[in-house]
């Protein structure tokens, strides 16, 4: 049986002594965290099972559009206004149909809703919370939008 090298068994040694000392980091950095206690990014306490409540900050500006008048395209065309007023339109898309336009305030920001609904020309402002949607204010385009509704210019 062939010996190792002097310099091979310290290289494996050197090898096996580091290999140790990282698995003894981890496992003890594994265990310290374990331990501490950090408050929530969001406030909400850790590991309870207490529902977390997001506080939306009052400069958020983000909306869906939804185009329920069945009309090709208005969705996308009222996206393009509503971003150069400034709001960060997450969402456009098609909706069922509907006969009226209307801005929904999702997050009860009521001065807000209206300020969107005032922006597009529209004079329906209903709120119905809904935090899954993750927009402050969605805008159902209806089949009025045409004959009623106007962007103000």
């Amino acid at each position: 049986m062939n010996s190792p090298t002097p310099r091979r068994a310290r290289f494996e040694l050197l090898a096996l002594a580091l290999g140790a000392v990282l698995a003894a980091a981890f496992i003890l950095s594994f265990i310290f965290g374990l331990r501490a206690t950090r408050p929530s990014p969001l406030g909400a306490p850790e590991l309870s099972g207490a529902p977390i409540r997001v506080e939306t900050p009052r400069n958020h500006r983000r909306v869906e559009v939804l185009n329920a008048a069945g009309r090709a395209g208005l969705a996308r065309e009222i996206t393009g206004v509503l971003r150069d007023a400034g709001y960060d339109v997450v969402y456009f898309g098609n909706a069922a149909a509907e006969s009226v336009s209307v801005v929904i305030d999702r997050v009860n920001r009521r001065d807000f809703a209206r300020d969107l609904a005032q922006t597009l020309g529209i004079d329906s402002v209903v709120v119905d919370v809904d935090s899954t949607r993750l927009v402050e204010a969605s805008v159902i385009l209806g089949k009025n939008w045409g004959a009623k509704d106007s962007i103000p210019d």
